[in-house]
């Protein structure tokens, strides 16, 4: 439905599986890179989670930052919350059998599709520290 709303009625490029699995293939390769570089992850760095979930968080994100637009484009971040949040309630328990930290990683996810376009800007994104130095979810 998302491509159908965004392509059909609102003449944008493809919202639909191709585009999720291509952000997410790219976000695959851009963590990697990252990791190599020894760009730290937000996820990580907080001590919620380890670099695996870091990827769980940037795929999820991925998959789920556009699922809003099934709705409307406008405003479709924080319908997007909405919806992936029914979404990750019944498959991160799959997942993590610890309820706490089950939450925080929900927190990040949610948190990538409502800023997903930068607006408003992410507040779980850490300003680097040095100009050399940047920090990645």
């Amino acid at each position: 439905m998302s491509n159908y709303t965004a392509v059909s009625k609102l003449n944008y490029n493809d919202h639909g599986p191709i585009h999720a699995r291509v952000t997410a293939s790219y976000l695959a390769q851009i963590m990697v890179l990252l990791h190599e570089a020894g760009v730290p992850f937000d996820v990580v760095d907080s001590g919620t989670g380890t670099y695996e979930d870091a990827f769980v968080v940037g795929i999820a994100g991925i998959l789920l930052h556009d699922i809003g637009n099934a709705l409307h484009r406008l405003n479709h971040e924080p319908m997007g919350v909405i919806m992936g949040q029914l979404i990750l309630e019944r498959t991160l328990p799959r997942l993590y059998g610890d309820s706490e930290r089950m939450q925080l990683i929900e927190n990040f996810i949610l948190s990538a599709i409502q800023c997903h376009d930068m607006n408003p800007p992410r507040y779980l994104w850490k300003a680097p520290s040095s100009p050399s130095r940047t920090v990645a979810t």
